[in-house]
This record gives C-alpha cells, sequence and structure tokens, in this order.
C-alpha cells in the first residue's frame, strides 16, 4: 500500500482504496479446495457487487485472477486483476516477428 500510496502521491492522483481480506479463504486454497475457495471469493465480490454496483473492485492476487474473469463474465462489469496490468505491460514492450518467428523486447 505504501508503495501505491507513494505512486498516486507524485502522480497528483488522489486514491481511496479499501482493503477487503476474505476470512477463511486462504486455508481454503493452501489445502487444495479450489471449487470452495472460488465459490466463497465469487460470492464475496458479488456481494460487493450488489451492495454497492458502482464499486471499482480489484483482486490483488494471482490466485483470484480466474474467479475475478468467471464474475466479470456473469455480471458484465470489469475487475481488475495482477494478470491484465501485466498483459498490458508486455503488450508494450513486446512485438512478434511472424516472418522469422523472433519476439523483440522494447
Amino acid at each position: 500500500m505504501k508503495r501505491l500510496n507513494e505512486f498516486a502521491t507524485i502522480h497528483a492522483k488522489p486514491i481511496n482504496i479499501d482493503v477487503q481480506v476474505i476470512e477463511n479463504t486462504f486455508e481454503l486454497i493452501m489445502e487444495g479446495k479450489k471449487e470452495q475457495y472460488v465459490n466463497e471469493v465469487s460470492n464475496y465480490i458479488k456481494g460487493l457487487l450488489v451492495s454497492d454496483p458502482n464499486k471499482t473492485i480489484s483482486v490483488a492476487q494471482l490466485s483470484m485472477v480466474e474467479t475475478a474473469e468467471k464474475v466479470e463474465r456473469e455480471m458484465d462489469v470489469q475487475i481488475g486483476n495482477p494478470l491484465k496490468t501485466l498483459v498490458t505491460y508486455l503488450g508494450k514492450r513486446l512485438k512478434y516477428n511472424s516472418a522469422n518467428g523472433e519476439t523483440i523486447v522494447e
């Protein structure tokens, strides 16, 4: 959070973030109970969106990406996730040369 706040301050972009931890889900993923994990996280995100349809939501953990994408499809919303940022970044940095099959980093 400290780095994010510093970034926002440097760029003069005010932010208001409400960090929430979904109780008992860490244990589920660590025990390999993926289906239960997905259901818990999905229900939690859906609850947030139902209670405030204008809320912007982003998940922080890679383990939540699949669930966030599922909720996006089901509720026709956008949910931020770490892979979206990485894909955008790499898309700007990498170029694929179809003539010779090389990937070039710019």
